[in-house]
């Protein structure tokens, strides 16, 4: 029996997810979209076959809504995506990372048992192909709408915060620890590492209508691209 998360809707940005560490887009909708009653995923530009797949993901998930929307920051693109959600919460997944199918059973008992919590947080963990692993930051991907919204924090990265673009101070008796692991799949610490250099450092002056401005600018033009869609050949062996 397939367990759903009751009045939840995924939301997701990608772009150029044909392939990455975790496997690729269709394996992300296979490994998240029959655990959420409602799902939005909102394209930025892929130049590879990234839309196409989605298109074709539709056939077998019908509540699947498919967005097409220019790149003007990370934060803006989630906020758009929240905006459309209809349901009580939001559960923010991001392409290369995956959860264990036995997690999800978890997950909603813990909801249910904990009815007035509002944020719901993941253990975050970085998985490199050589084995190597780091708790990863950003976990609150699981929370109740209404009164929560991302902004930009250090250096382009984005964060929730509270509507006023405050840091998020959050009553303990809200916030609850789901104790489930969030497998973020890399591939080399290199390749990050000059991602972090060919991407996000020129990206971290611009405002949301520069980058705008930046139509040619691709993701898939960087030189690490091919190295960081190369698959970890560790998610088997994390997801059985």
């Amino acid at each position: 029996m397939t367990i759903v998360i009751p009045d939840t809707t995924l939301t997701a940005m990608v772009r150029d997810e044909e392939t990455n560490a975790a496997g690729g887009i269709e394996s992300y909708c296979h490994n998240i979209l029959p655990h959420v009653p409602e799902a939005i995923i909102i394209d930025t530009g892929s130049v590879d076959d990234t839309r196409e797949i989605l298109k074709s993901m539709q056939e077998q998930y019908p509540h699947l809504v498919v967005l097409d929307r220019e790149f003007n920051g990370y934060a803006s693109t989630r906020n758009y995506g929240l905006s459309l959600v209809k349901t009580k919460r939001a559960l923010v997944i991001d392409a290369d990372e995956r959860i264990h199918s036995k997690d999800w059973r978890k997950i909603r008992r813990k909801l249910k048992r904990f009815p007035k919590g509002k944020y719901w947080y993941f253990e975050g963990i970085d998985i490199y192909c050589d084995g190597k692993e780091k708790p990863s930051e950003s976990n609150l991907r699981l929370f109740d709408l209404g009164e929560v919204k991302y902004s930009k924090t250090y250096e382009v990265f984005e964060d929730l915060c509270d509507l006023n673009g405050r840091y998020l101070a959050i009553n303990p008796q809200l916030m609850k620890y789901l104790n489930v692991k969030l497998l973020h799949f890399k591939t080399t610490e290199e390749a990050e590492k000059s991602k972090k250099r060919e991407w996000y450092n020129p990206l971290e002056d611009l405002n949301s209508d520069e980058i705008l401005e930046r139509k040619d600018w691709s993701l898939s033009e960087i030189n690490c691209f091919e190295e960081l869609k190369k698959i970890n050949p560790l998610v088997e062996s994390y997801l059985n």
